[in-house]
Order: structure tokens, then C-alpha cells, then sequence
């Protein structure tokens, strides 16, 4: 077992679960592009009613077949959306984490503007942003562990995830981070070419998602037994 978060090896097996399965993976994620694609119809054209009920049912569904795909990858279990007692688990413990993120950009856009507008210090107040971002997220990674624990039926608190993440918590954010920063600069790069690159950058976006939850997955596995598995 190697002394440290194999970062490379669990963003390579992520990949090569999508890449070996590309219809469960389709199969797996198609009502949720579908919906979001219709919500986002919806919004253009603004029909608000219509913005309302697919953004409950794209919420819903992602939450499904995202707990899904964490069996997928952790048991090997064909992803089959449905409602137990951990779904419901897996539900909350998102909610409580998009709640907290919501908290902390609220305290940071009170905090920003009494730096900057009070003590008239923008220059503080810019460097502010990063700092509270990265401390909340450090906070909130042993709660973001739990959510693969959730998918699969178990139920550690956040006091056994920060444990199993004593000296490899920096590791699992930038592990967590990977993705979202890759997609993140490919938007900007797209964003100065013409109108179809933005259109593939958000395709890119939205099909990397089975491999962020398999990042998370993946460093699950690994973090509570010290392996990953074989399996393509």
C-alpha cells in the first residue's frame, strides 16, 4: 500500500470505468442530461413554471443515479436508481453540504464587502475569497467522504472519515479538484474562441461527471482498505 493518495491511479481508473462501459454509462447519465437540457430550454425561453419542476426533477434524479454510480463503481452493482433509506441518506447529506457551501458564500460576500467598502481594503478583501473557499472545503471533506459510504449503505460519521483522512486530506481535495479545474480551463480557453468550442465545453463538462463521482469513489476505496480495484 503505497504511504500516499494515488492520485494519478485513481483518476486513470475513473476514466477506464467510463471508457470500458460507455453504454452503462450513457444508460446511466442520459435522463439526467436529457432533463437539464429541457430545464435549460426552459429557461431561455422563460417559462418559469416549467424552470421550477425540471430543476426539482434534475435535482432528484441526479441524486439517484449519482448514488447509482457510486455502486457501480464500488460493488460492481449494475447502476439501478431507487429510493431506500440510502438514497435518503445520500439526499441529506448533499443538502447539508450544498447548505453549508450556500452559508460560507453568504458569510464571505458580508465579510468581502466590510473589508473592502468599511476598512477600504480591496486588496484584502480579494485575497479573502480564496482563503475562506479552501477553508471551507477543508472542513467539509470528511462530509463529502461519507457520501460514497451513503450510496452503499453504510453509514461512518464524520468523525471515522476524518480519521481515515489523517495526512491525506490536502491530497484528496486536489484529487477532488482535478476535474472540475481541467473542465474550469477548458471553459476559459473555449470562451475566446468562436460559439460552437463553448457549446463542446460544456458537453466535455457535463460527460465528466461519471468521472468525478468515480474520483470520489475510487479514493473511498482506497482511503478505507488501501487498494482500488482491478477491474476495468
Amino acid at each position: 500500500m503505497p504511504d500516499n493518495l494515488p492520485v494519478r491511479a485513481i483518476l486513470r481508473a475513473s476514466f477506464a470505468r467510463c471508457r470500458h462501459h460507455p453504454g452503462i454509462t450513457i444508460l446511466s447519465f442520459w435522463p439526467v442530461l436529457t432533463t437539464t437540457l429541457v430545464f435549460m430550454m426552459a429557461f431561455h425561453v422563460r417559462i418559469w413554471w416549467a424552470v421550477a419542476t425540471m430543476a426539482a426533477i434534475v435535482t432528484l434524479e441526479t441524486y439517484l443515479w449519482v448514488a447509482a454510480w457510486h455502486r457501480f463503481i464500488i460493488l460492481d452493482e449494475y447502476p439501478t436508481p431507487c429510493f431506500s433509506r440510502r438514497e435518503w441518506r445520500y439526499f441529506r447529506t448533499s443538502f447539508l453540504i450544498g447548505a453549508a457551501i450556500l452559508m460560507a458564500m453568504v458569510g464571505l460576500s458580508v465579510l468581502v464587502k466590510i473589508i473592502g467598502d468599511v476598512f477600504d481594503q480591496p486588496l484584502l478583501a480579494l485575497a479573502t475569497a480564496p482563503a475562506v473557499g479552501l477553508a471551507t472545503f477543508w472542513l467539509l471533506t470528511p462530509l463529502i467522504l461519507t457520501l460514497p459510504a451513503h450510496a452503499i449503505g453504510l453509514a461512518p460519521g464524520t468523525a471515522r472519515t476524518a480519521a481515515i483522512l489523517q495526512g491525506q486530506r490536502w491530497r484528496f481535495m486536489a484529487l477532488l479538484s482535478a476535474v472540475p479545474a481541467a473542465n474550469l480551463m477548458l471553459t476559459g480557453l473555449c470562451a475566446i474562441l468562436p460559439p460552437p468550442f463553448g457549446t463542446v465545453a460544456d458537453i466535455v463538462a457535463i460527460l465528466s461527471h461519471p468521472v468525478e463521482v468515480g474520483v470520489l469513489s475510487l479514493s473511498y476505496m482506497w482511503l478505507r482498505t488501501g487498494d482500488i480495484p482491478a477491474r476495468p
